[in-house]
């Protein structure tokens, strides 16, 4: 609370079955809170960090969609090295796209200089990643009391 800007908007409580979007953790979907919730539609957010066998237990008889969102490319789901083995930390997301399920990928990216981003382009991504024109400024001053290592 106390890192909360001044005037900002503190939302009332609204009792889970009235809500229309419900944000948590992958194990957060089972906790005693949502287990007994329905859902017709769950988003994934970094779906390639998460195993398979974590993804197929957000399904349930009421889910009707699963949007997976995430770049296999990057880091997958973190595993013990006998669980690598058996290919355990291959994602859900992972093994549709082997299967060539089709997937839209984004290839216009905004947080990396078009320079650094050369290589993991031409690398990872077969020189298919772009750098977008810069939506807001590179550098902004917000003067000394707003630098988190000064002291007052």
């Amino acid at each position: 609370k106390e890192h909360m800007p001044p005037g900002t908007p503190k939302p009332d409580f609204i009792e889970l079955s009235k809500s229309k979007l419900v944000f948590a953790t992958v194990a957060g979907r089972s906790s005693p809170q949502l287990c007994n919730e329905s859902f017709n539609h769950v988003f994934l957010e970094e779906a390639a960090h998460v195993t398979e066998a974590q993804t197929l237990g957000l399904l349930r008889s009421d889910v009707s969609w699963l949007t997976l969102a995430g770049d296999i490319v990057q880091l997958p789901a973190c595993v013990c090295p006998e669980a690598q083995q058996f290919k355990y930390d291959r994602s859900l997301m992972e093994r549709l796209m082997q299967l060539n399920i089709p997937a839209t990928r984004l290839t216009l990216q905004y947080r990396m200089h078009d320079e650094i981003v050369r290589f993991p382009s031409l690398y990872f991504y077969n020189g298919e990643l772009h750098t977008g024109p810069p939506r807001l400024p590179t550098t902004v001053d917000l003067g000394p009391d707003h630098c988190i290592h000064c002291s007052p």
